[in-house]
């Protein structure tokens, strides 16, 4: 869902830029990055480079000399935040303003660490916070009580262990395949989320992401806000 969101802003917002599509190599990144490509092609607007990095990669002086070379104006990082931060931080070093969109990856605290002032206006790609959701609203309210903040992925999680038991409690067996197809069958499952559907390819049928911009405050810091 992150890639072909990502794919269909970046055909809808920067129709006349030279894009790159740039993986970290795992499945998740590669994942991603298939996706945003899929989408932009066939929306007639391919990636002007496309390219894929290790994923314990830390020095990015070809990539960005590849990327210079392109004229590339936005990116798009299909990997973690570890590496995306240092991306950015030397990407805006050799005099290459992109930019920087990824996925939620690149959800960490670190980022701005990392990339320096150049995070200013990165876009990521998230889903909607959770703490807002009114089903969430009982379930928030007791982690709260006993001192924990279900920040990040604690609501998604808890979620997802949620559809695994209705899914054995629907299959009538614990047996992965059978509770596979009983998820798969769109019939709505009650979770913390709210109700959830899947597709025969075992994907939420609810749109789930949202684009988010590292902004920079008056203090002088970065936060991550929603997009208007």
């Amino acid at each position: 869902v992150q890639g072909t969101f990502a794919g269909e802003y970046m055909a809808d917002h920067f129709p006349q830029g030279n894009l790159a599509i740039v993986s970290d190599g795992t499945p998740y990144g590669d994942g991603l990055a298939n996706k945003a490509r899929r989408v932009l092609r066939a929306k007639g607007h391919p990636e002007k480079l496309a390219t894929k990095i290790r994923y314990d990669q830390a020095d990015f002086v070809d990539l960005i000399r590849k990327m210079k070379a392109a004229k590339i104006e936005v990116v798009f990082f299909a990997g973690l935040g570890s590496q995306l931060g240092p991306l950015i931080r030397q990407t805006d070093e050799a005099g290459l303003h992109a930019q920087f969109i990824s996925g939620d990856g690149a959800m960490i605290k670190d980022l701005t660490v990392l990339a320096g002032p150049a995070v200013e206006n990165t876009l990521i790609v998230f889903s909607p916070e959770d703490r807002s959701n009114p089903a969430a609203a009982n379930v928030v309210t007791r982690f709260r009580s006993q001192g924990f903040e279900p920040e990040a992925y604690t609501l998604k999680s808890y979620a997802a262990v949620q559809v695994i038991a209705r899914g054995i409690e629907m299959a009538g067996a614990q047996a992965p395949r059978l509770v596979a197809a009983a998820i798969r069958s769109g019939k709505p499952i009650s979770t913390v989320l709210g109700d959830l559907t899947f597709d025969a390819k075992g994907d939420r049928r609810e749109p789930d992401v949202m684009m988010y911009v590292w902004t920079k405050q008056a203090n002088g810091g970065f936060s991550l806000e929603p997009m208007k």
